[in-house]
């Protein structure tokens, strides 16, 4: 069964109120090389295994950021290392979905190939044909979908 099928039969029809989605995801990484921190053995700790990443590290990390308002639902990526040519956002049904792709190529430490794709569940009260998509010069790239606004009587 679907996500967006599954989450409404648990929770009920007003799913999207009560859905504490997460503003902001960190450590995204979409196109820089590994640190140093990512290629050393993880360590033991309670009979888990851990990698020694600091908050700094996951601070300077990509992010890719959500905001909710009654007025519009906007995405935010940090998406530096990809052309706009190099990147597509399409909607199938009610979710935004975006993929990044650049074929190999050299960098500072050898050859590159690099690839993400995220999807994102629109609010019910998103109007679909009106979604826009923008990338500005230092990497950015923002998706907004604007809410339709009740009517009052």
């Amino acid at each position: 069964m679907a996500l967006k099928t599954l989450i409404p039969a648990i929770i009920g029809k007003d799913w999207w109120e009560a859905w504490e989605y997460p503003s902001q995801i960190m450590d995204q990484n979409f196109a820089v090389p590994l640190p140093e921190e990512d290629l050393e053995s993880p360590r033991s700790y309670s009979e888990f295994l851990v990698r020694s990443r600091t908050q700094a590290c996951a601070d300077a990390s990509g992010k890719s950021e959500v905001k909710n308002d009654p007025k519009q639902f906007q995405i935010t990526l940090e998406v530096e290392q990809f052309k706009q040519d190099e990147l597509v956002v399409s909607i199938k049904d009610d979710c935004i979905i975006i993929c990044g792709n650049h074929e190999e190529r050299r960098d500072q430490q050898g050859y590159v190939a690099r690839e993400f794709s995220r999807s994102y569940i629109l609010p019910p009260d998103c109007k679909i044909d009106a979604v826009s998509a923008s990338l500005s010069p230092d990497g950015k790239l923002t998706v907004v979908a604007p809410k339709e606004i009740p009517i009052m009587p």
